[in-house]
C-alpha cells in the first residue's frame, strides 16, 4: 500500500511539474547573481546544456526514481 501511495504522489508531482515550469527563466538573485531556471522537456534540457558555461554551478533535482522536480 505504501509503494502505491508513492507512485501516485510521485505521478501527481510530476504532472504539477510539467505544468509549473513550462520555459526557462533567467534572473538575478538578491545578491546580483545571474541564475536560469528550467529544464522540464527535452528542447529546454538541451538550451541549458548550451547555456550551461555561463554559470559556475549546476544543480539537477530528481527523486530516487530519477524523475526531475520542480519547484525546489
Amino acid at each position: 500500500m505504501h509503494t502505491f501511495i508513492s507512485i501516485l504522489l510521485g505521478t501527481a508531482l510530476l504532472t504539477v511539474s510539467f505544468a509549473a515550469c513550462a520555459e526557462i527563466t533567467e534572473g538575478r538573485t538578491a545578491n546580483d547573481r545571474a541564475y536560469v531556471a528550467g529544464g522540464v522537456g527535452l528542447e529546454e534540457s538541451e538550451r541549458l546544456k548550451q547555456m550551461a558555461d555561463k554559470y559556475p554551478l549546476q544543480l539537477v533535482v530528481s527523486s530516487r526514481w530519477v524523475a526531475y522536480l520542480a519547484d525546489t
